[in-house]
């Protein structure tokens, strides 16, 4: 912990430092599994009520990621007036946060939100970001029984595959992930 908090001290008025981000979200994962996710997460809160902006309402994200509280961070993406001036129009400065709202939305087994801002997400990434989130969302439309959703990501995912450098035993673990999945 002494080692993140340093850096974390080290970047603490450079957001630009390529270690700020990083640092801090490592910082989460360690309070989690030190049993201080929750002190944490009023931290977290705190930072970004205090200067709302993409990078504190990510670190807040992803604490909230961290504890399974899927349900408050689409509670704040759908009532804070900071956080939707940050996430509206969708574009590529924003996708880190619809990726990590998509996540919440499949956690909280939220398909209506899945089908309202998906697209509208992946459109501004790159096709490693789309074979990500369809990577995330293809679990839900098992879980929900949507078997043309779950066909067509599939089949989609199944396309993008070759485009990527995985080394043939994860090519092969994820050819089979996908191959297991039936509604």
């Amino acid at each position: 912990m002494k080692i993140v908090d340093s850096f974390v001290e080290k970047t603490k008025d450079n957001p630009d430092e390529p270690w700020y981000l990083p640092m801090r979200l490592q910082r989460l994962q360690l309070c989690a599994a030190l049993g201080k996710g929750r002190s944490e997460r009023e931290v977290c809160e705190k930072n970004f009520t205090a200067s709302p902006n993409a990078i504190t309402l990510q670190i807040y994200f992803e604490m909230l990621l961290i504890l399974q509280d899927y349900e408050s961070i689409l509670s704040i993406q759908e009532s804070d007036v900071y956080s939707q001036k940050i996430l509206f129009p969708h574009s590529k400065d924003n996708l880190t946060l619809w990726k990590q709202l998509i996540r919440a939305a499949v956690g909280a087994g939220n398909l209506d939100f899945v089908d309202r801002y998906m697209e509208a997400a992946v459109e501004q990434g790159t096709r490693q970001d789309r074979f990500d989130i369809l990577g995330t969302v293809i679990y839900l439309y098992k879980e929900k029984n949507q078997e043309d959703k779950l066909k067509e990501a599939k089949r989609e995912l199944f396309s993008i595959l070759p485009e990527f450098s995985y080394d043939d035993y994860s090519m092969g673990r994820i050819k089979k992930e996908l191959l297991s999945m039936k509604p």
